[in-house]
């Protein structure tokens, strides 16, 4: 069934690669503003901060078991679509959560007074979130 999938034009690793690379692009850059905000806001680390670092570490495991299976001979052998559909299935949702928080801990009353570069890396953080899900 691999094989199958494989020939189809929309499953072929000419096509995922640049996708798979984007998306990691997009994870390291929301972990690395997400870092840079704690780093800045004078608060506690907030849940959604927590969330999104716990998210892109999930993610990145998740791209790298894909990316070694599809492209590492040694690794072949636990390739399935069927994990990597679910897998990309949970992505979404857990993406779609990392969104949901961010938007609504900078529309809480009084969250973005105060610290207004804390206040716009918390929606850069929900933008990546989207380009993510």
């Amino acid at each position: 069934m691999f094989a199958t999938l494989e020939k189809l034009s929309m499953f072929s690793s000419r096509r995922k690669l640049p996708a798979h690379i984007a998306t990691l692009l997009f994870i390291l850059g929301a972990m690395g503003v997400t870092v840079a905000r704690i780093f800045i806001k004078s608060g506690p680390t907030t849940r959604n901060d927590t969330m999104a670092l716990a998210m892109g570490a999930k993610s990145i495991i998740i791209l790298a078991y894909q990316l070694l299976t599809e492209h590492t001979s040694r690794f072949h052998k636990w390739a399935s679509p069927k994990a990597n559909t679910i897998l990309n299935g949970l992505e979404i949702l857990f993406w779609s959560a990392v969104c949901f928080l961010g938007m609504q801990s900078m529309m809480r009353k009084g969250a973005c007074s105060g610290n207004s570069t804390a206040c716009a890396m918390g929606w850069v953080v929900v933008g990546l979130a989207v380009m993510v899900t």
